[in-house]
């Protein structure tokens, strides 16, 4: 999936926190190793319509975190239709956790999507999928969604174009700059990494408080969606209405 945002545009609406940090601080992405593989099962490829591929998160048995934008084709801008999606939870080469189609989905409102994306549309750029069976929790253990404070570093979990099949790990990512709904994190990403979670560690192992959206252009570094219980809330409420 496309990443990259308008420069400009991006760099009106973030506001950095302190001086940029130089390029030399590297964040190359490592594979998850097989002992870590079991803490990450939550973590699938999501393929979309057959021709392309984002990271998306199970939050709960039957629910689906990932980017809104990762719905749509980059070059016709048509949305793929639920039953043509397939999320496919710790994804190893030729093995996986769980194999799921999807039945529904949900998109924050307030989301448009556009070939040329504004940084405001990144804002939004969430969206919740219902798959078609539950999970059983010895397939994968959902993660769950917690409260971003942006002190101390955080870590990436994602299948991008470098290492399509097998998750790759990004760790120590840093705060660069932020705006109210953005946060710049000092990682740079490739396609394939949108819809990936931000992770901190909690005591009982990952949880999930943002949402990879996109690549600022000068530095490839991660644009992302700081979420909360309340957001998918929200999500839930557009997808089943207020009888949840």
């Amino acid at each position: 999936m496309p990443l990259l945002l308008r420069a400009a545009l991006l760099a009106f609406c973030l506001l950095p926190l302190a001086p940029a940090a130089p390029l030399a601080r590297d964040r190359d992405a490592r594979m998850v190793t097989e002992a870590e593989a079991p803490i990450y099962r939550a973590v699938g490829r999501l393929n979309v319509a057959g021709n392309r591929h984002c990271t998306a998160t199970l939050i709960t048995d039957r629910l689906v975190l990932t980017a809104a934008h990762c719905l749509f084709n980059a070059r016709t801008g048509a949305e793929a239709r639920p039953q043509n999606i397939l999320f496919v939870a710790g994804q190893r080469g030729d093995t996986y956790a769980a194999l799921r189609k999807v039945d529904a989905v949900a998109k924050l409102p307030g989301y448009t999507f556009r070939r040329l994306p504004f940084a405001r549309d990144a804002e939004t750029d969430l969206a919740l999928l219902h798959l078609e069976a539950p999970v059983a929790p010895d397939e994968a253990h959902p993660l769950s969604v917690g409260v971003w404070d942006r002190i101390g570093t955080v870590s990436m979990v994602a299948f991008g174009r470098d290492r399509a099949y097998i998750a790759s790990l990004r760790e120590g990512c840093a705060v660069q700059s932020q705006a109210a709904a953005l946060v710049v994190l000092d990682c740079p990403v490739v396609p394939g990494v949108s819809g990936a979670p931000v992770l901190r560690q909690g005591p009982e192992g990952p949880v999930v408080v943002g949402v990879v959206s996109a690549a600022e252009q000068d530095s490839g570094f991660a644009v992302t969606i700081p979420v909360s219980p309340e957001v998918i809330e929200v999500l839930k409420v557009v997808m089943f209405g207020d009888a949840i």
